[in-house]
């Protein structure tokens, strides 16, 4: 074989195995998509059972403030955490929606319960006092939300 011969044979090899390596590459990065996709949805998971082991005390609490009741301070601190914690969730499903990793109309659905969440009296007001501490294109979203929404 002459010189000639062995550069183009040399230059075919190298061709496919770039090729090989673009193809590995693209279902790498198909898999990891979904790996991603899966993680997010059990975190998400996740994150409902912790608020619903919860749910008998939030139901009590929940009447209470919509009654115009007392409640005690434990029973104060309870709420804060447990709609803390809840906004937190929608705020992890927001990363996740804004990452590609939940579709529209999920996120939509998250939405629509977060505003319920929010929506009401006590609620509002830890919102307005620690929405602070929340991501600042999250914080205008749920605003934007709450301002279009009926009363």
């Amino acid at each position: 074989m002459n010189s000639k011969s062995t550069s183009d044979l040399l230059t075919i090899v190298s061709n496919l195995g770039v090729l090989i390596g673009l193809i590995f590459l693209i279902v790498e990065i198909s898999q990891n998509s979904r790996i991603a996709s899966a993680t997010a949805q059990l975190e998400l998971a996740q994150d409902r059972r912790e608020i619903y082991q919860y749910a008998d005390s939030m139901i009590e609490i929940d009447s209470k403030f919509r009654r115009g009741e007392e409640v005690t301070d434990i029973e104060g601190v309870i709420a804060a955490r447990l709609y803390e914690s809840r906004i937190r969730s929608y705020e992890t499903q927001w990363h996740f929606w804004i990452n590609g990793l939940v579709d529209d109309d999920q996120f939509e659905a998250y939405q629509e319960l977060l505003e319920g969440t929010i929506n009401t009296p006590i609620v509002l007001q830890l919102w307005e006092d620690a929405k602070d501490i929340y991501h600042p294109e999250f914080v205008r979203l749920v605003d934007e939300r709450l301002m279009n929404s009926p009363q």
